[in-house]
């Protein structure tokens, strides 16, 4: 189920052939979007409430499905989800009750009613960027992709949120409709903006403060805009529902481009920054471990 996943995420990318800059130019090595570390989420609750958006305010936003810190609500601050329960886990570590993060996204309806998501997979990826410039999000960090309000589906040729059916679909998505699955299998993947100015941990419109790499020639590399150089993890999320999807799939936001998510950073700072040298800068695939996957 993990594999799978990560595959529905993983076709979100774009990938192909690594070009090296020319000798001298090259501020580091390109990574092969093989180097990444995960955790896995279960559903914790559902609230109305959205501590980034609408923070102090309970009952103020559309239905939130809510994953990772179990405390989760409009007045969460870092020093509260650090201090929850979670429903995230690292599943072949000892040291996996480390992530305390607070993931969430608008709760999906199918024919009216909600469909809970079975799992929230976090895959935090290397990308094919200059590896060796990945930095850990900081303490705190705040961010979303997408927007209650609609938006592009895809952001100089990386997909921001698609619906996809690990097992083949029987009916393709439309703008306006999901698709419906062969199997009784639909997931909803994101990916977060990866650049941050490496000054503000959230900003008036909770964007401002994060943007995407991008490609400035016809190579996959991608680099950061100079107005937020620093490099950080490319986090994705892959909802996984237990739904077969079609024409009733709506958000509690809106219709199906209204998809969005939001994070706070919760993550033990100490491991994450561990996770982030020894997987990401090194591009290697370390799943939900500690250490690289011999062989892969």
């Amino acid at each position: 189920m993990l594999k799978i996943a990560l595959a529905a995420l993983t076709a979100l990318a774009i990938v192909g052939t690594v070009a090296l800059p020319a000798s001298g130019s090259a501020p580091g090595p390109i990574g092969t979007d093989i180097g990444t570390f995960e955790a896995v989420c279960s559903y914790s609750h559902r609230l109305a409430d959205d501590p980034i958006v609408s923070p102090r305010s309970p009952g103020a936003s559309h239905k939130h499905d809510f994953f990772g810190a179990r405390t989760t609500d409009a007045f969460s601050t870092h020093e509260s989800i650090r201090a929850s329960a979670t429903s995230c886990v690292r599943y072949d570590t000892p040291a996996s009750d480390v992530d305390h993060s607070a993931y969430w996204a608008p709760t999906l309806y199918v024919n009216g009613k909600p469909v809970v998501a079975t799992t929230l997979g976090a895959y935090y990826n290397a990308g094919v960027r200059y590896v060796e410039s990945i930095e850990p999000f900081p303490a705190n960090l705040r961010m979303i992709v997408g927007s209650s309000a609609g938006g592009p589906m895809e952001i100089d040729g990386e997909r921001v949120w698609g619906y996809l059916c690990p097992g083949g679909d029987s009916i393709a998505a439309t703008a306006l409709t999901a698709p419906t699955c062969q199997t009784r299998v639909m997931d909803l993947a994101l990916r977060f903006p990866d650049c941050w100015d490496g000054v503000n941990l959230d900003s008036p419109d909770h964007k401002s403060h994060m943007a995407y790499s991008r490609r400035e020639t016809s190579e996959p590399l991608r680099t950061c805009p100079p107005t937020h150089p620093r490099l950080v993890p490319k986090l994705g999320l892959t909802l996984r529902y237990p739904t077969k999807g079609g024409s009733t799939v709506k958000l509690a936001s809106g219709g199906i481009s209204s998809a969005h998510a939001d994070f706070m950073n919760g993550w033990d700072q100490s491991k994450l920054e561990a996770l982030v040298s020894d997987c990401l800068v090194a591009d290697r695939y370390c799943g939900g471990g500690d250490v690289p996957v011999a062989g892969h």
